[in-house]
């Protein structure tokens, strides 16, 4: 296996010497779309998410949330923060949040692997402004698109809770109260707030800046397996799904760059011959497969820990399956829609959406406050 690892990386580096205008030329691409886009979108979550851990809330929301997500996703309640920042922000997000959550034993293994199956999306941004506005140009297709996106993670995160063991939920039972869980906030270690935070930025960056490691990777392979023409053969491979869909042949060569990176994939759709509406369906594929490179981050996010991702891949592929037709289904609806009026993209930043979360996490402590409160004990 080393031995195949080291041909890889010697064929690979032989390659770049080959076409290095190639690789200098994607690798500035991704740059630039690191620099522009992802640490706009994602940074502001990261620092958040440490800071929130790191000073207790975590442990807080675990006791609060219980009785929301235990029912719905057989998940501790701290898995919340996952959910809503991974649905809010993109992926890898719900990757790192799980990992840290892991670390602080606040989930099992089995409960950490469920939850990034399902909470490592495409960013909302990404699908209504890069997607529908930008390729499409159609931002009402946007709105299908996020529906073709979002339940259907959710509904994967709710089946997956039926494969829980059993015995890996814990039988004590603890008290649902505001009280209990500003008592485990209280309690919770800390350190200085100048410490606190220089910590939380330095995990942040760290974070953020192997992301865009792993962009300007994939970029630059993508840019060379397609100089070589070996991203026209793997085309080739999707045509046989493509047929099964009813959809243009010509979109094989998106397929093919976004089974590698989602952004690329998405850029190559308008260059086909195929209609919107299976560019549309083709956009829904590519976003829900996630790509190597976004899979690539997730597996970066979670390697110090024993977390696994046997159900994130498996979801992949489900979703790769289930999102266009989701957008078939919605096709009768598209043209007359209502939702051709609405263009809420250009009020969307990625500070707002930072805002829903939290006071989305805040409704979710209430709501799970007052669930707990008809039940005065429940079983976690």
């Amino acid at each position: 296996m080393n031995i195949i690892k080291a041909l890889s990386v010697f064929l690979f580096f032989i390659l770049l010497a080959i076409f290095p205008q190639t690789t200098a030329s994607s690798a500035l691409n991704a740059l630039n779309l690191w620099w522009n886009n992802v640490i706009p979108a994602l940074l502001p979550f990261f620092m958040i998410a440490e800071l929130l851990i790191n000073i207790g809330v975590m442990d807080c929301l675990s006791i609060w949330l219980t009785p929301i997500m235990r029912p719905l996703f057989k998940l501790p309640g701290a898995a919340a923060l996952a959910v809503v920042m991974g649905f809010v922000s993109g992926a890898p997000t719900g990757a790192n949040i799980a990992a840290k959550l892991r670390e602080k034993e606040l989930c099992t293994n089995e409960e950490g692997e469920r939850l990034i199956a399902f909470t490592n999306n495409c960013s909302p941004l990404f699908i209504l402004i890069t997607i529908s506005v930008a390729t499409l140009e159609s931002p009402q297709l946007g709105i299908w698109l996020l529906l073709s996106h979002y339940p259907v993670n959710l509904l994967l995160g709710i089946i997956l809770s039926f494969f829980a063991p059993k015995e890996l939920i814990a039988k004590e039972k603890q008290t649902i109260s505001f009280s209990a869980g500003l008592k485990a906030l209280i309690n919770c270690p800390r350190l200085p707030v100048g410490e606190l935070l220089s910590n939380s930025i330095k995990k942040a960056l760290g974070t953020i800046i192997t992301i865009g490691g792993f962009i300007v990777f994939f970029a630059v392979l993508t840019a060379i397996l397609e100089e070589t023409g070996l991203l026209r053969w793997l085309g080739f491979l999707f045509k046989p799904l493509l047929s099964l869909l009813g959809l243009d042949p010509s979109l094989s060569e998106a397929l093919a760059h976004g089974f590698f990176e989602t952004t690329i994939g998405i850029a190559k759709l308008p260059q086909s011959q195929a209609c919107l509406m299976e560019q549309t369906m083709a956009a829904s594929i590519i976003i829900a497969w996630n790509g190597l490179s976004i899979q690539a981050q997730v597996a970066a996010m979670v390697y110090h820990t024993k977390l696994k991702l046997k159900y994130y891949l498996i979801s992949r592929v489900i979703h790769s399956i289930i999102a266009p037709l989701v957008i078939i289904a919605a096709m009768p609806y598209i043209q007359t829609s209502a939702f051709s009026t609405i263009n809420i993209q250009p009020k969307l930043t990625p500070l707002i959406l930072l805002a829903f979360a939290l006071g989305t996490i805040i409704v979710l402590a209430i709501t799970g406050l007052y669930l707990g409160k008809t039940k005065k004990t429940h079983t976690i």
